[in-house]
């Protein structure tokens, strides 16, 4: 779940013919997406001169992760240069299907799809990316602070963003990196590259010294977009010669296995699952939904092992079809209620099955898999506010109390508490040093319950005026259960974030 293959300072090597998928933690499509730095294969801190071929590096956090090291980024000299990637595929990262930083490299014919970068190359320099095809990505190409790179003879067919180039307004003035080099974003040759369906082909801000010649551009609405300084852009310019005659070595190893995922076969982001048991290995059929767990209808994915199903047991809502094969979907409209509360079990026959417990069934043995929600809603009333380091909720707990009693930054009311960002939590409001206060009241039926609230920075809980949560020293992402009883309830819930990164959720569930 982290990382495939991970080298630091490993030179001259070969890495070929190998399957390297599903390294990623972080991410669950369509519900969750932190990004961290998972990745199929990871070379830093001088890695230099190895071959990397005809390897399935797909699904990942980063499909590759090359970076020059602390070493480079301190002193401004080495990086993990002078590698070469031939024929790899790096499709479907959550992040990056490559990223390449820092350094000098050299990439030929591989793939990479439906990534959100298909390559991130800031302060790459003197590196040569030719006869790649790029698919799907938010942005194809995304190089900041680059240099003398070639970028030729490539496909990019539907990227939001074909090729961005452009250098920041400032950095970091006590990083060793550009006290010893130049950094100014500068000096591309785009050659013979064939731009289709882009909302943008490319895309230029402060940076100087490019040449555009050769390309192609169809279902194009933005060919070119300049911003900044732009000096010496030379568009549909005469061609400049290739390369340094560099011919990439294409040969196989003698008997290496084709470890390439088929395009009929199960790939894409939307195979990236995480469930209460952890990543899903399509080893069992399964109910997932297909949009926001919410959404009314509810449109769930019958995935897994093929077979048939058909409908064991339903509470608390309708559902059709009432039986199908895998892989499918139904539709499932809950009864309207309060709180709502629906279960669906499906009973499977089909190929053999191992078990989330890791059980294994044999084919045509009856298997039941299920899909319930219970969701308490509940009318809260949240006030945000913003603190400073004489308000500091750790440092200065009085003066923070104070800041709660008083007028909030804006009030706002919803049905349940959910927010997770990287950004502002609610429009209009700054992005770190923010509060709140919620409050509001739940009718819950008699019976046995567990709050569960996820955390980033900090939380407290109160219920009927006790205080039942007390996690107020900063924190990364946490789970914290407490187990409470069914009646007419209030609830209080106070938060703070101190930066970075944002997360609160408030459920209730049955015990």
């Amino acid at each position: 779940s982290s990382i495939g293959v991970g080298m630091y300072r490993v030179s001259n090597s070969t890495i070929m013919h190998n399957r390297i998928d599903w390294c990623v933690r972080g991410y669950s499509h369509g519900f969750y997406n932190r990004g961290q730095d998972s990745a199929g294969l990871l070379m830093y801190e001088q890695s230099s001169h190895n071959r990397v071929a005809y390897n399935s590096v797909t699904h990942s956090g980063d499909g590759l992760f090359l970076w020059a090291g602390q070493s480079t980024m301190d002193t401004g000299k080495g990086g993990a240069n002078d590698n070469e990637f031939v024929r790899n595929d790096f499709s479907h990262a959550p992040t990056n299907g490559i990223e390449a930083t820092f350094s000098r490299n050299r990439f030929a014919e591989n793939r990479i799809d439906e990534c959100w970068h298909g390559v991130w190359g800031g302060y790459s320099y003197d590196s040569v990316w030719q006869n790649n095809r790029f698919a799907r990505n938010t942005e194809g190409m995304a190089i900041e602070h680059g240099q003398s790179n070639r970028i030729e003879n490539n496909r990019f067919d539907g990227d939001e963003i074909a090729i961005r180039l452009w250098q920041n307004a400032s950095q970091d003035p006590d990083w060793g990196y550009p006290k010893n080099r130049d950094t100014k974003s500068h000096g591309y040759a785009l050659l013979g590259n064939t731009f289709k369906g882009h909302k943008t082909a490319l895309q230029i801000r402060d940076t100087s010294d490019v040449t555009a010649s050769g390309n192609t551009y169809q279902d194009v609405v933005t060919t070119v977009s300049l911003a900044g300084n732009t000096r010496n852009f030379l568009f549909d310019a005469p061609a400049v010669g290739s390369r340094a005659g560099w011919i990439p070595d294409t040969t196989a190893l003698p008997g290496g296995v084709d470890p390439m995922i088929k395009d009929n076969s199960r790939r894409g982001r939307h195979t990236i699952i995480v469930d209460e048991w952890g990543p899903y290995d399509w080893q069992s059929p399964k109910l997932w939904p297909a949009g926001k767990p919410d959404d009314t209808p509810l449109k769930l994915r019958v995935l897994g092992p093929p077979g048939d199903w058909k409908v064991a047991s339903l509470r608390g809502a309708t559902v059709t079809p009432h039986a199908g094969r895998v892989p499918g979907e139904i539709t499932l409209t809950p009864v309207p209620a309060s709180p709502l509360d629906f279960h669906l079990a499906l009973e499977y026959r089909g190929g053999a099955v191992v078990t989330p417990r890791g059980r294994t069934m044999a084919a045509g043995v009856p298997y039941r898999f299920e899909y319930s929600r219970f969701f308490v809603p509940i009318e809260w009333t949240i006030r945000f506010f913003e603190y400073t380091a004489a308000t500091d909720p750790v440092t200065q707990p009085g003066s923070f109390a104070k800041l709660l009693a008083g007028t909030p930054l804006t009030e706002v009311t919803r049905d349940r508490l959910d927010y997770i960002s990287g950004r502002s939590l609610e429009e209009g409001l700054p992005r770190d040093r923010i509060a709140l206060v919620a409050e509001g009241r739940a009718d819950l039926p008699a019976g046995d319950y567990v709050l569960r609230v996820i955390s980033d920075d900090a939380v407290k809980v109160w219920m009927d005026a006790e205080l039942l949560l007390d996690a107020w020293t900063p924190h990364e992402s946490k789970v914290d259960t407490v187990p409470i009883k069914g009646g007419s309830r209030r609830f209080k819930v106070e938060y703070y974030e101190v930066g970075g990164f944002a997360e609160l959720r408030f459920d209730i569930q049955r015990k």
